[in-house]
């Protein structure tokens, strides 16, 4: 047996510019002058070498397995071992696919990693920047035989509703292997391969809605279009409703100074029960985490996580916390923290986040 991370051994992602096997190592801790574990292809290259990515994969592995941390793991907060037999180090198949290869979004989001601190020169950019094509890649995962049946296939960013016949070729490419699609979305534009999904698929769509009102829709998102996204979320909750195998999922970004207050996030849950929806997942934004995660966390935000954690008004909605963005460790603090809720602790089971 050997212990290898579970990302390492079973993803591939698909991300704007590079190919690498987590979503880690996508953007910041991946720099071009260390030879690691990703590919780069170019903007006309029809597919990419396999070979490569694969002889690589099986380099890291053997780190994994004599001990040794690679390079672009070390420190990695998504690390994740997982026991492995030698014969499934040598036959692993990829089991989960993310694809963000496209950038084009139409939203202008505060939290944004280009768009937001002013970086709208490369928001601009990114709109208009041509992505490399999906396509030939994954007939060459078809001619290799490389994904495992049943596996997951998510679409991410930017905004897949923006290119309705990518999103289209993805979907009909992947249903020959009965996966689980993932779909990130904002919601803004109604998308019919999105629908069909979820009235005759295996699908769980995550709307990222951030908020529970119009004037935080637009502060939050900087575009006026609040009321089509509730419009396209009761017409996607329509389509779900007799299909076992779909599920609809809010997401709510808390945003420090924004959003982080009580109020907003029973608007929130208010949009959620209206439209039957029993799952929604919080996360918190990524830079502020990553800057204050050792400072003492704002007495208000304590009471927002509290009570999105504790509280009995909606009892009916499963209330789950992201825990790529909001660590372990980091909500353990905040809710066993000597504060005035501490008698709420006894209700808090670590399974439910």
């Amino acid at each position: 047996m050997s212990i290898i991370c579970k990302y390492l051994a079973e993803e591939i992602h698909f991300a704007p510019t590079r190919i690498v096997p987590c979503g880690a190592n996508v953007w910041d801790r991946v720099r071009d002058d260390i030879d690691t574990y990703f590919l780069k292809p170019d903007i006309d290259q029809k597919g990419i070498d396999f070979d490569l990515y694969f002889n690589k994969r099986k380099e890291y592995i053997e780190q994994f397995k004599n001990g040794k941390t690679p390079e672009f793991c070390v420190n990695c907060e998504k690390y994740t071992p997982v026991n492995y037999n030698d014969d499934e180090c040598n036959e692993l198949k990829i089991k989960k696919i993310n694809i963000y290869n496209r950038t084009i979004c139409s939203c202008r989001c505060v939290y944004c990693c280009l768009a937001a601190f002013g970086k709208m020169d490369a928001f601009k950019k990114m709109n208009s920047d041509k992505n490399y094509d999906i396509n030939p890649i994954l007939k060459q995962i078809d001619d290799l035989h490389l994904i495992e049946e049943g596996s997951e296939i998510a679409i991410l960013g930017g905004e897949c509703s923006e290119y309705p016949d990518e999103l289209e070729n993805v979907v009909n490419w992947g249903k020959k292997y009965n996966p689980k699609f993932i779909i990130l979305s904002n919601g803004i534009i109604y998308n019919d391969t999105i629908a069909s999904l979820l009235s005759s698929g295996n699908i769980e769509l995550k709307i990222s809605l951030d908020c529970g009102s119009k004037a935080k829709h637009e502060q939050i998102k900087r575009v006026k279009a609040f009321d089509r996204v509730i419009q396209n979320l009761e017409n996607y909750s329509k389509k779900a409703e007799n299909n076992p195998n779909a599920q609809i999922q809010l997401r709510y970004l808390i945003l420090p100074k924004i959003n982080d207050n009580i109020q907003d996030v029973k608007n929130f849950l208010n949009i959620a029960r209206k439209y039957k929806i029993n799952t929604v997942v919080l996360s918190i934004e990524r830079e502020w985490m990553q800057d204050n995660n050792q400072k003492r966390v704002p007495s208000h935000l304590r009471k927002f996580i509290k009570f999105c954690a504790f509280n009995k008004e909606y009892k009916d909605i499963h209330i789950g916390f992201d825990k790529s963005h909001i660590w372990d460790w980091w909500l353990e603090k905040v809710l066993n923290e000597k504060t005035i809720f501490d008698k709420l602790k006894m209700f808090w089971n670590k399974n439910n986040f």
